[in-house]
């Protein structure tokens, strides 16, 4: 009987591609990377976008499964998202340029984070419930509503358009816009706690 080839086999192998080289690979040169003829690539993974698809949901596991590791028992809203914050700011910056300006342009909607099913949507919100529970964040009539301010503008650093300009700055640019996100759920009692965050 023969072997039955699964697209996890190949995710790591292909993510590590796309990080040298981005997207602008034919078929061809794919299948030749992962030692396949191109008849077996296309059985794997039925076209390009699927492929892309696959390494993102491998690569966004990894993500969460890194956050989920970060957490400590005593942590609070606020370090959990920090901490959140960072891993995920570090992790994209490691797709490297060439696959973040290739996916931008090609498959944008892979790389989203105003979908309210994606990472880092459920992340944010998730956060923004229990810090509102522990009485950190402000009781907010429309959690989605903020959400959704914060990321629609995550998606617009990752635009085609402005990438060019932002990605060597995404690091301060993350760093920015969380704290300018916390002090704006934060009630005015965990200033304090905030600050002596941002201040280490």
């Amino acid at each position: 009987m023969p072997e039955v080839i699964s697209a996890p086999k190949y995710t790591d192998e292909l993510l590590q591609l796309f990080r040298e080289k981005g997207l602008a690979l034919t078929m061809d040169e794919i299948a030749a990377r992962l030692h396949l003829s191109k008849k077996t690539l296309y059985n794997i993974f039925t076209s390009k976008r699927g492929m892309v698809k696959a390494v993102m949901e491998v690569f966004f596991a990894d993500v969460k499964r890194k956050m989920e590791k970060s957490r400590g028992a005593g942590d609070d809203a606020i370090g959990e998202l920090l901490k959140s914050g960072a891993i995920l700011q570090r992790e994209l910056s490691r797709l490297r340029y060439p696959f973040i300006r290739d996916m931008l342009k090609y498959y944008k909607d892979l790389l989203t984070f105003s979908d309210p099913s994606g990472l880092c949507y459920q992340m944010l919100k998730n956060n923004l419930l229990y810090g509102m529970k522990c009485n950190l964040y402000r009781k907010v009539a429309d959690a989605d509503v903020v959400l959704s301010f914060f990321t629609s503008n995550l998606d617009s650093i990752y635009s085609s358009a402005k990438i060019d300009d932002y990605f060597n700055r995404l690091e301060s640019i993350h760093s920015e816009l969380m704290e300018f996100y916390l002090y704006s759920i934060v009630n005015d009692q965990s200033r304090i706690l905030l600050e002596s965050y941002l201040k280490k």
